[in-house]
């Protein structure tokens, strides 16, 4: 709270040891958010959370089943929102707190004023929560190179309500 700043990560259920994985990705991202503009900087955040996933599973009495899934890696999508002080050089809001939202996948961020819904991020129709979403994994792959990160920037006013839902409360409350 000091800091502004909120995570909430989803793991994947089809996923093995998909919990612990968001709960890593959650708690990094409040502690020391990435950059994820620069792969210098989120790269090596992955992989130290891949490494206390790995520290923190214990693969040693799975099941032959289980084994192939672990191939895999856990699965897990993410979202934070973190709120910065007033900017004076923005023109038209200088006063108001800037909010920054980072996601991936379909965890969402839900802005009301009084009780009014402003916008949903980064998924506005509940039809769109049945499309596979985006998701970081425990094992490095392909994929690390072209992270789908989206963003919002946007300002916010005192009194506004930021909620961060996962899919299934996404989806119900914009429905």
């Amino acid at each position: 709270p000091q800091r502004g700043v909120a995570a909430i990560a989803d793991g994947v259920s089809s996923s093995l040891f998909a919990a612990p994985w968001a709960k890593i990705l959650a708690e990094a991202a409040v502690a020391a958010p990435p950059n994820v503009h620069q792969s210098d900087s989120l790269f090596p955040w992955l992989s130290a959370g891949r490494a206390r996933w790995n520290e923190e599973v214990d693969t040693d009495n799975l099941a032959w089943h289980q084994k192939d899934k672990l191939q895999q890696g856990a699965q897990s999508t993410l979202l934070w929102v973190q709120l910065l002080p007033p900017d004076e050089r923005d023109q038209q809001n200088p006063d108001l707190p800037r909010l920054v939202c980072y996601s991936i996948g379909d965890c969402c961020l839900l802005h009301a004023r009084g009780s009014q819904m402003l916008r949903a991020f980064p998924i506005d129709r509940s039809e769109a929560f049945a499309e596979n979403p985006q998701v970081l994994t425990s094992i490095e792959n392909k994929q690390d190179q072209s992270l789908p990160f989206v963003q919002l920037y946007d300002c916010c006013e005192p009194g506004d309500l930021l909620i961060l839902c996962t899919d299934a409360i996404g989806a119900w409350a914009i429905k």
